[in-house]
């Protein structure tokens, strides 16, 4: 896979990062984040379902970051650690709550049911009150098939954009690629695996 000089700035600063053991990077094996960078430049607008160290460490190689979150302790904890950052102004954190107050988020829960539409209505369809269409979508968060069909009913990709799905090799997301996605490229050695897919058409 062949990168931009700048998409290897971004792979190599998290090599180094994983390489010393550093804390606070993303939550992803090294090819993932090669697959990650390689839709990444400085031109580029994202959106995100799910916020975490993903966001502080990618949203520095693009102009604007938008991501959702649904626990609003985890939602000021990125807030707080982007809040000195030469790119805070790149990012804006989105906390909306489960619509089921009662919703299981620990693990192994939600390995096995990440929720669904009725438990994640505002959450999956808080990208339609944006107004606006990005890049790359990454659904790395809850209710990810719900997300990802969201993000097809409410036009949100670019022309050419694509979606990124974590966790790929999760047997239950699969059906995406039945609803409108084809696959693009994929990571699939990883022990996470990751897929990056567009819409069959925009």
């Amino acid at each position: 896979m062949s990168l931009t000089s700048h998409q290897e700035d971004c792979f190599q600063s998290f090599s180094n990062l994983q390489l010393n053991s550093a804390e606070g990077i993303p939550h992803m094996d090294l090819l993932n984040v090669k697959l990650v960078c390689s839709t990444l430049t400085p031109h580029t607008s994202v959106l995100e379902w799910g916020c975490g160290y993903s966001t502080t460490f990618f949203s520095r190689y693009v102009k604007k970051w938008v991501c959702i979150e649904h626990v609003p302790e985890w939602g000021q904890i990125i807030t707080e650690k982007l809040k000195n950052s030469t790119f805070r102004d790149k990012v804006s954190v989105n906390v909306i709550e489960c619509n089921n107050p009662n919703f299981d988020n620990t693990f192994p829960a939600i390995f096995f049911h990440d929720g669904d539409y009725q438990e994640f209505r505002d959450y999956i369809e808080f990208g339609k009150s944006l107004n606006e269409k990005f890049d790359v979508i990454i659904d790395d968060g809850r209710a990810r098939v719900h997300v990802a069909l969201s993000v097809l009913r409410n036009k949100l990709l670019k022309k050419s954009g694509v979606v990124i799905l974590h966790d790929w090799e999760r047997e239950h997301y699969k059906p995406v690629l039945d609803n409108g996605f084809t696959l693009v490229k994929e990571d699939t050695i990883s022990g996470r695996h990751l897929a990056i897919l567009k819409p069959t058409k925009y």
